[in-house]
């Protein structure tokens, strides 16, 4: 058996011979191995893919004779993605046998909260890129053979494909697309799996009065006629059937989008199905408004796969779907979109912490500045990435009894987004994420004094903070604050790690600055800990020990010597020479 990775597209049609798979020349990489009928699994290393760019992978086996004359199990088109936001953790696998109706399909993603979309093509379908897959472009079959902005998570997943019209003995191509919720534009994975609808065998029963004719040409006329056989032989053939195309209407185009829109227009933009035998000639676009009782109206019929709606309601929701149409007839309408004439609302403003320490988070926020037109629906909060709770008022608690697992001094990252009749998380209006230590400022210090004074620095000493006043989250030091002009303006003049015996710090501030001598300065303490230490979120900033004001100085020098001048009765002359001050 030969795996190989080629640069291409399967449909290049240059890997369908024995002699172009056993070229390793032209592979990327590859794998050669002896097999048997045990299944076997296959890792293929050192192809230095590059993401985003298209490759192939064949998977030829014969027997040992070396003939060329074996098969290909495998020929699949791969992609390499860039950073993917979800993924499969088990490919998509048919369930049951397929159908014409359909066929129902089953995979599992990787992300807790993601989203769908998936179509089927006609045998020699194919895609270009994830977009082409959420437009559901070249899709066959009715609404119900086409799944868009599905949301699902990471369990096991069952897609039911119905209303497709397959043909039996044909090969079909299921498209399966998923990505995380939280970002419209990231890029996801995708997968495609064959669907073989077989066949009801006419041997089994020679006197069927029903054929299915697998060699047609798309598109083209067929005539037929019939011939009876018995034991004698072949008898006349009937009258020549009236002609029949092999074609069918189009199948129904993918969700349309709103590619943009005003407070009183909408842009509806579709991408073409598959036109299943004849070119499709034009798109008819139905509109119904909450006025029209659940009535829809032609607003637009016309080549064109986008149309401008305009002269809207503000605020009110429109529901449009789309059909096309080809020579043989109309097919079925798409699902339908949902939209009002309005815009995204504004972030929440001012997302900010409320109050928090080693116990509890409580976050808020004030309304939208503007709502886009459409009255706010509510708020949706997300913790951590994952959906918590969608609500109407403007505040948010986690804490040690409402949220398990709580734990002191961890992060957690907040996010808050708005919804209104065209602002839908996961692809709302968000705040900036905002992570918050479950912790506060350590305790005030209270017990702040001058230990002794100099002329290089001052001595200052507290009570150390205890373990269990610290706010939750371990003492990083103590910040020491000093103000130059005793003017009542502190800045901070160092962190400091002071030496701490029995339950009492020091520290010389000469050992963060070396202050000019003889002149006056007020200090402050304070511990901080991760979350007063740079205060990023300026809601718990540092808390300030009482103030003392010492000189920077020394007691003056005593005198030299001291002598008597000029004794006289009644008094003596005492002098003595200058000292340092």
């Amino acid at each position: 058996a030969w795996a190989r990775i080629f640069n291409g597209h399967s449909s290049d049609g240059e890997w369908d011979t024995a002699s172009a798979v056993k070229n390793e020349t032209l592979a990327r990489c590859s794998d050669l191995r002896n097999v048997d009928l045990v299944t076997q699994n296959v890792q293929i290393r050192g192809c230095d893919l590059t993401p985003n760019q298209r490759y192939v992978l064949v998977v030829y086996v014969e027997d040992d004779l070396g003939q060329n004359d074996g098969m290909f199990p495998a020929v699949l088109d791969l992609m390499v993605p860039g950073l993917v936001t979800n993924y499969f953790t088990r490919f998509p696998e048919i369930v049951d046998t397929p159908v014409p109706d359909g066929v129902t399909v089953r995979f599992t993603a990787n992300a807790v909260s993601g989203l769908l979309w998936a179509m089927l093509l006609e045998p020699d379908g194919g895609v270009r890129d994830h977009a082409f897959i959420k437009h559901g472009e070249n899709s066959i079959g009715n609404s119900n053979c086409k799944f868009a902005e599905i949301r699902i998570g990471n369990a096991p997943t069952p897609l039911h494909f119905h209303g497709c019209a397959l043909a039996r003995g044909q090969t079909y191509r299921a498209v399966v697309y998923v990505q995380d919720s939280g970002d419209p534009e990231s890029n996801g994975a995708f997968h495609i799996l064959d669907i073989p609808v077989p066949t009801v065998s006419s041997v089994e029963d020679p006197l069927l009065k029903e054929y299915v004719d697998l060699d047609v040409q798309n598109g083209a006329d067929h005539k037929y006629h019939v011939r009876p056989v018995n034991a004698m032989g072949v008898g006349p053939a009937s009258p020549e059937s009236s002609s029949t195309h092999a074609a069918s209407p189009p199948g129904a185009p993918g969700l349309p989008i709103v590619a943009f829109r005003t407070l009183t227009s909408l842009n509806i933009q579709w991408s073409p199905p598959s036109p299943l035998g004849k070119q499709i000639e034009r798109y008819r676009l139905f509109m119904s408004s909450p006025d029209d009782g659940g009535v829809y109206t032609e607003v637009y019929s016309g080549p064109d796969t986008s149309f401008t709606k305009a002269s809207l309601v503000t605020g009110m929701a429109y529901h449009f779907r789309v059909s096309a149409v080809n020579s043989i007839g109309e097919g079925p309408p798409s699902s339908i979109r949902e939209s009002a004439a309005c815009l995204a609302p504004s972030v929440p403003a001012d997302f900010r912490v409320k109050t928090r320490d080693e116990f509890h988070i409580r976050v808020e926020w004030d309304a939208p500045v503007t709502d886009g037109g459409c009255p706010v629906y509510g708020y949706v909060v997300y913790l951590g990435g994952e959906l918590m709770t969608v609500q109407n008022h403007t505040d948010f608690l986690i804490s040690s009894k409402t949220h398990q697992g709580f734990m002191r001094a961890e992060s957690y990252t907040f996010q808050v987004g708005v919804e209104n009749a065209v602002s839908f998380c996961p692809f709302c209006t968000k705040t900036e994420p905002m992570s918050v230590v479950a912790a506060e400022s350590p305790v005030k210090i209270e017990t702040l004094e001058v230990s002794s004074t100099s002329a290089s620095g001052v001595v200052l000493a507290w009570a150390h903070i205890p373990t269990s006043l610290q706010g939750g989250a371990p003492l990083l030091g103590y910040e020491v604050y000093i103000d130059r002009l005793v003017s009542g303006n502190f800045e901070l003049l160092g962190l400091a790690s002071p030496s701490c015996l029995e339950h009492v710090c020091s520290i010389n501030t000469a050992a963060l600055e070396t202050l000019p001598a003889g002149r006056q300065y007020c200090f402050r303490v304070a511990g901080v800990n991760v979350v007063a230490l740079d205060n990023p979120l300026n809601d718990q900033a540092p808390k300030m020990s009482n103030t003392v004001c010492p000189y920077a100085a020394d007691p003056p020098m005593p005198p030299a010597a001291v002598y008597f001048a000029y004794p006289r009765p009644g008094e003596i002359d005492v002098r003595w020479p200058p000292t340092a001050d």
